[in-house]
């Protein structure tokens, strides 16, 4: 399974197509079916402020999966690009004490030099 970025832009005044929370349970299930016929999987999207642009991000086995699925759901795709995840130094630390953290800090960039001037003294 691979992920992908999926860039899209409507017209004007145009209807996202997406389910909504108004929506019959129906419309929901069916497109959630129309994605899981190819293997797809939506994890989330970003909606730029004039609801023009979306960028939503995908599971999925290929683009072709992603532009079947989305063509059944009648949504416009511009761009599909594969990303990756990027771990981010909270990640990493979540739930270390400082300690350990001075010690990841420490093998990977050397000692601090706050804590040089302070061995000094």
């Amino acid at each position: 399974m691979h992920r992908y970025l999926v860039e899209r832009t409507f017209a004007i005044n145009e209807d996202l197509g997406l389910p909504g929370p108004d929506d019959s349970l129906q419309k929901h299930l069916d497109f959630y079916e129309n994605n899981a016929r190819n293997g797809v999987i939506w994890i989330h999207s970003y909606i730029s402020p004039d609801n023009r642009k979306s960028f939503c991000i995908y599971d999925a086995p290929s683009p072709e999966a992603i532009r079947y699925a989305s063509g059944r759901n009648k949504l416009p795709v511009d761009r599909i690009t594969e990303v990756s995840t990027l771990t981010t130094i909270l990640q990493i630390l979540q739930g270390k004490d400082f300690a350990e953290i001075l010690s990841i800090i420490t093998k990977t960039r050397g000692k601090p030099k706050m804590l040089e001037s302070q061995g000094n003294e």
